[in-house]
């Protein structure tokens, strides 16, 4: 029986992909950062401005 010489490379192309979903992963948790700080901006304001109408 002949044997058969296999060469193995390193997964770049699982590497690549893994790198690239942690980049999407990553611009997701950007995005999603984003819209939280917004979010909390907009109910700062709101207490903000009941806390005014408290005081008056």
């Amino acid at each position: 029986m002949k044997e058969d010489n296999y060469v193995v490379k390193a997964g770049i192309d699982i590497s690549e992909s893994i790198i690239i979903t942690h980049k999407l992963d990553i611009d997701y948790l950007k995005e999603e950062n984003y819209y939280l700080k917004c979010n909390l901006q907009v109910n700062v304001e709101k207490l903000n401005d009941a806390l005014k109408s408290v005081d008056m």
